[in-house]
């Protein structure tokens, strides 16, 4: 039986959040790896977070009361997203693809 042009959007959507569902899911995991920029002599203690680009910052400054800044790089979180879509979600909408067709 062929699948008409509705069924084959639907399924084509499916496997684009599939990979994209899983992009962001691979991002969130990349966040519990730490990179620690501190400098040698005093200064910040500096915190990035995210693998293989680093989204997210820590940065605590050695003054009294110890201020502390955190700050979210756009950038960096959609090309960790996109990185992680092709690098887990392709793969992975390539083999459901093959499953499905060899059930047929």
């Amino acid at each position: 039986m062929e699948m008409t042009i509705g069924e084959k959007l639907k399924k084509g959507l499916a496997y684009i959040g599939l990979s994209l569902g899983s992009g962001f899911i691979a991002t969130l995991i990349s966040g519990l790896y730490t990179e620690e920029l501190t400098p040698a002599f005093g200064g910040s203690l500096i915190t990035n977070y995210g693998f293989p680009l680093s989204w997210f910052k820590k940065s605590i400054e050695p003054l009294p009361g110890n201020p502390t800044e955190r700050a979210l790089s756009l950038g960096g979180l959609f090309g960790d997203i996109a990185f992680w879509s092709l690098a887990i979600g392709v793969p992975l909408s390539i083999v459901l693809y093959i499953w499905y067709k060899s059930r047929k």
